[in-house]
């Protein structure tokens, strides 16, 4: 994975990544430019799941959706 120096890694890294086939286990994306965290998830939701296993299988939390204490059980699952 692309990283930049100061900020860990870039919207282009994990996009080139991504369209290389190149993915992560898991990714946690935070910023104050939440359009480059939805062209991200959106980029994952088409390259890494058919459409038809997203209604079971996918999920997408916001940090704004409540306390992350909350989401704790789900994440351990992982």
């Amino acid at each position: 994975m692309a990283y930049t120096k100061q900020t860990g890694p870039s919207y282009e890294g994990i996009m080139r990544d991504i369209n290389a086939g190149k993915f992560e286990k898991v990714y946690l994306l935070e910023g104050e430019e939440s359009y480059f965290i939805d062209k991200i998830a959106e980029a994952l939701s088409k390259r890494v799941m058919p459409e038809e296993d997203k209604a079971f299988n996918y999920f997408t939390y916001y940090g704004s959706e409540g306390g992350g204490g909350a989401r704790m059980p789900m994440w351990e699952k992982l």
